[in-house]
Formats: C-alpha cells, structure tokens, sequence
C-alpha cells in the first residue's frame, strides 16, 4: 500500500509538470512585490508587472482593488506556490504602497476591432505622454505590447518556430493548489517590443528630442508626447484574448512602469471582420471619444502656448491637482481660470476631483462652467449635461464666434447623448450630421 501511495503521488506530479509547462522556473515566497492589481476578461484575479503574472487571493484583491491602475510596492507575508515551476498565490501581505518608475509618463493603448481574422493580426494604437511638469527619459525599447490568454497552445499547432526552441507563450503561469477552493488558474503572454527608434520618435512626436549625450533614448518635455501603431498576434489561433501596453522594467523585483488598460479582443474566422451594426457602433463611438478628448487637450496647450507667446509667460494653473482646485475657483485671471477647470478634466478620477467640477457648474463664469461639464464628460459623468445642451443648442451663448457650442457637442457624443440639430448649424459637417441622427 506504501509502495502504490508514492507511485500514484509520482503520476500526480508528472501529469501536473505536462498540464503546466512550459512555465518560468522560479521559486517565490514572501518579500517584496512590484506591479497593478487587476482582473482578467475570465474572471482572475491577478497582481503583474508586464507579461509577469502572481494571483491574488479573494480576500486579498478585496483590499487591493481600490488601488487598482496604480503602479503598487506590496510587501508579501505568505505567498503560496505549490510547485516549481509554477504559479503562485498571494495571500497576505503587511504594507502596500504606490510606487513607479516613472512618474508623470502615460501609456495608453486604443484598438477599437473586437473581433479580427486570424492571419490579419490586431492593429493597436500606443501612445506616450508626459503628465508632468519636468522633462521624461524614455527608453524606445523598454516599450512592449503584451498578448494574454487563459488557454495557451503549443508552437506546432500554431505554425510557430523559435530559432532558439522558446515557447510562443513564453511567459507562463498555472496556479493548482491541493485545497477544496483552489481553482484552477491560468495565464499566458506573448510580449511584443514595438520598433521605434528615437529618431522616429523625435521626428513625429510632439516635445520629443533626442539627447546630445546617450544612446537609444530620447526626451519628453512636459506635455510631450508620442503616438504609434503595430500590428501584433498573426498566428493567434480562434479565441479569447486580451492586449495591453507597458513600459518594462524588468520583473516583480523593480518598480513597475506604466501600463494600459486591458483591452479584450477576439480572434474568429472568415467573417470576423465583417462591419456589422454592433461594431461600427463600437467603433464610432470610440472615434467620437478620441476626438472629444484631442480636442480638449488642443485647447488646453495652445492656450498656454497662445499666454507665453502673448506675455511671455506661462499661465498659473496649479502644479498639482489640489493647486489647480485653488486656481479654478480663486485665480485672478479668468483665463487661468477656465484653462485649470479644463485641466481637472485629465487629472486623474477621485471623489476630490470629481467635487471640484460639480462645484464649479454652478461658477459666476460661463466658460468655466462649460468646461467643468467637459471634464466630467471626460470622466464619464452626466452632471453637465442640461449645461452641455443649452450651449450646444445655442441658448447659453459664451462668445462672439460660438465655438463653444461645438465643444459642448462633442462631449455629448462622447457619452452617447442624443441632441436636436440647432437652428444656425455647427461649423463642423460631421456635427451637423451626427445632430441630425446621432445614432446613423
């Protein structure tokens, strides 16, 4: 009887080494921890930096997920990890707090196809921008997109070779512990290093220069920033997946530097790319959001830029989002005034925020009015919109030309509110349009 209990732990074990390989051999237990919080498309909740996996525990992620989108320092008390290789669990921990590598660097990520043709490949849209208010050391190379799955395939059944044997899915993860409520967990990535140089990044970008000294690097200047594209995932097999964009900085034992959200897409067969009403919809209204949001980010560089060229000086906004409260509210100058309201718009979402701006609908001053109902469009919020349609509609005139009105349009699309046409039309024909029938 002996003799057969350790033949069948021996089975168990080699039939969990083929269910879980190919997987990065580590061994791992308490210490310190660097990434996001997060919860993929199935439902896992995990802690990673990049293609860099651990789970989290439910009690765990209960207490993180207010945190999550932030680049976190998690110190780790029990971390359980059945097997190694294999993946691991985190199940308590002492201290977290925010810490990344570069503040003031944002990435984001936008590839509005939902479905794609397997062969054809994603098309996704990366860009970079400086947040903060000093010059940004950007490595062009450190930039990745990363590909997840929860079911990855072998390289033969995807017509994949590696001239050094290494696996598609080479960043790979399978949490089995032995307990009544270890699920299954899994995950996989492929990472993508995008090709730009710093050359092409100087060339096109906005505030990007190349330093007189250092190699394979380049500078962005506050309020810099870099937009490109790739196309990645060709030989993905029919599925679910997820993509993302980050900023490496090697694994859970640095800093983690910016990332994007998780987007997920699917890859289906023939008609997968289809337009059908569902998607262009999708699609429209993503367009429509990218616009609002180039439109007030224009807005608020060429008045800055408009003040300096003006008076030769920049105007006084606030160096952080309290100071910029202040400047909304009790600025001297209106125009610094209305341009710091704007700003509160990309400053990132929180209750203090998202306070200021219902406060600031109810200002002595049209404009700043508008533009605290702009931001909270920006984030989603519909406590401006009766403001949003009296200026869209021309009730609320703000200025000789009018422009506002279009303005104030644009953030109504931007959260699928639905408007009449005006009597004197809109300077733009695609707002005509899309006034007359915003659903077309």
């Amino acid at each position: 009887m002996k003799r057969t209990g350790v033949v069948a732990s021996m089975l168990f074990v080699c039939v969990w080494l083929q269910m879980s390989s190919p997987c990065i051999a580590e061994l791992l237990g308490p210490g310190r921890y660097h990434g996001y919080v997060g919860v993929d498309r199935w439902g896992q909740k995990v802690f990673h930096t990049g293609p860099y996996h651990l789970f989290l525990a439910d009690g765990i992620f209960e207490k993180l997920k207010s945190m999550t989108g932030s680049a976190l320092e998690l110190h780790v008390t029990n971390m359980h990890q059945p097997h190694n290789p294999g993946g691991a669990m985190i199940r308590e921990f002492s201290k977290v707090q925010v810490k990344q590598l570069i503040p003031g660097l944002e990435i984001q990520i936008n590839c509005p196809q939902g479905k794609v043709k397997r062969g054809r490949g994603l098309s996704v849209g990366v860009s970079l921008k400086n947040t903060s208010r000093r010059v940004i050391e950007v490595h062009p190379g450190a930039i990745g997109i990363v590909l997840v799955t929860n079911t990855p395939t072998s390289n033969k059944a995807m017509g994949y070779h590696d001239p050094d044997d290494c696996a598609y899915w080479y960043y790979h993860s399978v949490y089995l512990g032995l307990g009544a409520d270890d699920a299954r967990k899994e995950v996989a990535c492929r990472r993508v290093i995008v090709d730009w140089t710093p050359q092409v990044m100087a060339d096109k970008g906005a505030g990007v220069s190349i330093p007189k000294e250092g190699w394979g690097k380049v500078l962005i200047a506050p309020g810099g920033a870099y937009a490109g594209s790739a196309t990645v995932g060709k030989l993905l097999l029919p599925g679910e997946y997820q993509v993302f964009a980050y900023y490496a900085s090697g694994n859970f034992s640095n800093a983690a530097g910016p990332m994007s959200r998780r987007m997920n897409f699917d890859v289906g067969g023939a008609d997968a790319n289809k337009l059908t009403p569902a998607r262009a919809g999708n699609i429209q209204q993503e367009l429509i959001r990218q616009i609002f949001i180039h439109t007030m980010s224009a807005e608020h560089c060429n008045s800055r830029l408009a003040s300096f060229r003006d008076r030769g000086k920049d105007l006084d906004i606030g160096a952080s989002p309290e100071e910029t409260i202040q400047r909304a509210k009790h600025a001297k100058e209106i125009m610094s005034r209305r341009i710091a309201t704007l700003r509160l718009g990309f400053c990132k979402k929180s209750d203090t925020i998202l306070g200021a701006l219902v406060e600031l609908l109810a200002d002595s001053d049209g404009l700043v009015q508008l533009n605290a109902a702009r931001g909270l469009a920006y984030h989603g919020r519909r406590e401006g919109v009766p403001l949003l349609k009296k200026v869209a509609a021309g009730e609320m005139v703000l200025s000789s030309s009018e422009f506002e009105r279009e303005r104030a349009a644009w953030a109504l699309l931007s959260l699928g509110e639905k408007f009449a046409r005006p009597a004197k039309p809109y300077y733009s024909k695609v707002l005509n349009e899309l006034s007359e029938d915003p659903g077309k």
